[in-house]
């Protein structure tokens, strides 16, 4: 195994609660949702799925009662259940890659290994029982070894997958099992000019067709991305990387509405040369293939090493991981937005996890969900990164600075201001606004009718809070707004203020 699959079998664990620093619009808060412990499972190195209800599934590769890894379920009191702890014969051991769901509350995932080959099973768990079946024993010539990354799952219920060696060529393939559990091998990996060693999650279009990643082959031996027509089993290069524009990706592609691909390279990118490996990409290839690097990796301050799957938010923003880099070297939580900023929201410090080699997963209040290394219990942990987004306000409008006594009874006027992508009359959850002295504060009044308070010809908000109940006290100089949007985002703003 070398060392661009390593990292994706680090133990993988979760980000910590960073206290937020002043002015607390700027806020990322990162919670440890659980740390495990090895009896409940170590090791979490698969991206998490997320049902209806809010629950959390994933993987880990050691622990449980055996020390052959688990299924494991956090609700959303952050409880954690084993659904099933692998015992290597004849259920199969060491999970990798992440878990999907049919809707019918069954997951499905691959194990590297297991007792009858050695070389990895596909299994399913029914969540209604916690029963866990085999579906399929890798044989490594001609089906397959070592299975790799999230399966996918079409509407007719057949499975499709990577494996990292094996096949005709024992260079890797692309398999289909169906509805009755047959396997069948779609592709097998030649290197040249196909690829070799898949390592990621592939994603499949409309039409059925697959999309993936090789780790190596290709014209220059430094990875591919391919596409898979499954009417005919005829595999495609879109891409052979070849250094300066990434290599070695080793993670699985998301694809957006148009058709876009959307992935990453653990090593290569601007830096790359006879001397030096670079750090990794994210890219993007557009519809008529033309491949596009959106960041090249530094190590410091922004990571080093994305070898995770992107996740993509509803406005076009990408969310990953590194395994290393950031500021104290442990690994990175990052966003790039859709002018291709790089902005990290999180380096790991150890205490919290480190060296994060799974995807994250998005909820529609666009807070991530992710694991990592280590942690306090040094077996891993999975962690929620709940991010805010920063609204302007305006305290007591036309008052500048404005002044508040604490002895008045009345209430205190607030503007929300809009901006040309924030409605604040539409978008902002009225009840669920806090003012005051720390942002806290059950303080509101009412909301009154929407006013241009700035002359940017955009209505704003206006929201009235009591005084008393602000908590201000003479010599404080900020107060702070909090509250969420409809869709249930944080929202935070702060203004400067005269307490007397």
């Amino acid at each position: 195994m070398n060392v661009h699959k390593l990292f994706k079998c680090l133990s993988l664990a979760v980000l910590f609660l960073v206290a937020p620093i002043a002015p607390r619009v700027q806020a990322q808060t990162l919670t440890v949702l659980h740390s495990f412990t090895d009896a409940d499972g170590a090791y979490p190195v698969t991206v998490l799925v997320r049902d209806a209800a809010g629950n959390l599934y994933g993987a880990t590769q050691g622990g449980g009662s055996t020390g052959y890894g688990t299924v494991f379920k956090i609700d959303t009191s952050n409880t954690e259940t084993v659904l099933h702890s692998f015992t290597n014969t004849p259920d199969g051991a060491l999970p990798d890659g992440g878990l999907i769901t049919d809707g019918a509350g069954n997951l499905y995932g691959i194990a590297l290994g297991d007792s009858a080959n050695g070389v990895g099973t596909v299994f399913k768990v029914d969540t209604s029982n916690n029963t866990e079946t085999i579906l399929h024993t890798f044989t490594n010539t001609p089906d397959g070894a070592f299975p790799v990354g999230s399966l996918v799952r079409d509407a007719a219920g057949n499975l499709y997958g990577t494996t990292q060696t094996g096949g005709s060529a024992n260079l890797g393939t692309v398999f289909k099992i169906d509805t009755s559990n047959t396997e069948t091998i779609l592709h097998s990996f030649t290197n040249t000019p196909d690829g070799s060693q898949p390592f990621g999650s592939m994603v499949m279009d409309a039409a059925g067709n697959l999309y993936g990643t090789t780790n190596q082959g290709g014209a220059s031996g430094f990875g591919t991305v391919f596409k898979l027509d499954t009417s005919n089993n005829t595999e495609t290069v879109l891409h052979s990387f070849a250094g300066l524009d990434g290599r070695f990706p080793a993670a699985g592609l998301i694809m957006d509405a148009a058709g876009n691909i959307y992935g990453t390279t653990g090593q290569g990118g601007a830096d790359y040369g006879p001397m030096n490996t670079a750090w990794g990409t994210v890219f993007k290839i557009d519809t008529s293939n033309t491949e596009t690097v959106l960041h090249s990796f530094t190590n410091t301050p922004d990571g080093q090493g994305p070898n995770s799957v992107l996740t993509l938010d509803a406005a076009g923003n990408l969310y990953g991981t590194t395994v290393f880099g950031g500021a104290s070297g442990l690994g990175t939580v990052f966003k790039i937005d859709t002018s291709n900023t790089e902005t990290v929201l999180h380096s790991f410090t150890g205490a919290e996890g480190s060296q994060p080699a799974a995807g994250l997963i998005l909820d529609s209040a666009g807070n991530l969900y992710g694991t990592a290394s280590r942690g306090t219990s040094n077996a891993g942990t999975v962690f929620e990164l709940i991010q805010t987004i920063p609204v302007t306000i305006d305290i007591k409008p036309g008052q500048d600075p404005p002044s508040i006594n604490t002895k008045n009874r009345g209430t205190i006027p607030v503007a929300i201001l809009s901006t040309p992508t924030f409605d604040a009359l539409t978008q902002v959850n009225q009840t669920s606004l806090t003012f005051g002295r720390t942002g806290s504060e059950k303080s509101l009044a009412f909301c009154s009718d929407a006013t241009d308070v700035n002359g940017d010809g955009l209505p704003d908000l206006i929201c009235n809070f009591n005084t008393v109940l602000t908590g201000f006290q003479a010599g404080d100089t900020t107060g702070v707004l909090e509250g969420k949007t409809v869709n249930g985002t944080i929202i935070m703003g702060s203004d400067s203020v005269i307490v007397h």
